[in-house]
This record gives C-alpha cells, sequence and structure tokens, in this order.
C-alpha cells in the first residue's frame, strides 16, 4: 500500500515527508518528534533503510524549509 508523500533532495541528502501522519501527528509544530519525516543520504544508504531524522536534525530542517 502507497502512502502519499512528497521528496526533496539535495545532493546526496534525501528528505521523505509523509502527508498524512504530518497533519495526523501535529505537522511543523512536532515535527521531531512526530513519524512523518525520514531523512536518508544516498551516498552512504542507497537502499535507504537507515532514516538520519533524528541523527541529523540541521539537514533535516534545511530540507523541510526549502519545501
Amino acid at each position: 500500500m502507497a502512502r502519499p508523500l512528497s521528496v526533496i533532495r539535495k545532493v546526496d541528502w534525501k528528505l521523505h515527508l509523509y502527508h498524512e501522519e504530518w497533519v495526523l501527528d501535529g505537522g511543523y509544530e512536532k515535527h521531531t518528534t512526530n513519524n512523518s519525516l525520514e531523512l536518508f543520504h544516498l551516498g552512504d544508504d542507497m537502499r535507504e533503510h537507515h532514516n538520519l531524522a533524528a541523527d541529523k536534525p540541521e539537514i533535516r530542517d534545511e530540507l523541510l524549509l526549502t519545501w
């Protein structure tokens, strides 16, 4: 089953924003604690197995604010 999402990419960084979770989990106000964002470094993790959203908040937020 597919989940509605948007993706933004900057060089090797890729951010996924899952729309339903974003709305249901509090949107931007709760983006640091909800499950709506996933961040991957494609240079190290081409198959997108390791979500770095919590480990790299500065990159997550930079990409999110370019939306």
